[in-house]
């Protein structure tokens, strides 16, 4: 069941689109072409990206309903998202070529980073990176050790 936001220990809520327009907004910022931003209920990957030859699918949640202003997912269905999250990545695992970079990206809230704290070794060795989204809409990436490098001359992290 949806909650009140002020009911959690969220500071702030942010929904999906938010997070793929800052995701977006993010890597344009940084020199990349953005191929796909998906707004609404859109099918296919949330934001697409090429930057120097490398690929980027990102698969975004939010912490609430695009529609709403108060009322938060509540931890169950924040579970549920993130399960939801990882598998559709875990399907382009498939389809990854080595130029390609799959990734998350969601609100950086307390009760989201816990969900995905506790997979993030496995996440790490799936290779998938993180984009984190304040509430003022900047992006912080954390990514396995073996995409740093390449992350850090694209001039990402």
């Amino acid at each position: 069941m949806p909650t009140q936001l002020n009911r959690t220990s969220d500071t702030f809520s942010m929904t999906e689109n938010e997070v793929n327009l800052a995701v977006a907004e993010f890597l344009r910022g940084k020199g990349a072409s953005i191929l796909r931003t998906a707004i609404d209920r859109e099918q296919g990957y949330d934001v697409h990206a090429e930057m120097n030859g490398y690929s980027f699918i990102i698969e975004s949640k939010g912490s609430r309903k695009n529609n709403q202003t108060e009322t938060v997912f509540d931890s169950g269905q924040l579970k549920v998202h993130a399960s939801a999250q990882i598998f559709y990545l875990l399907k382009q695992l498939e389809l990854r070529s080595e130029m390609t970079f799959l990734g998350l990206a969601n609100p950086d809230i307390p009760r989201i980073r816990k969900l995905i704290n506790d997979v993030s070794s496995s996440l790490d060795q799936l290779g998938l990176i993180q984009f984190w989204v304040s509430a003022g809409g900047s992006v912080k990436i954390e990514c396995p050790t073996k995409s740093m490098g390449v992350l850090i001359d694209l001039g990402l992290v």
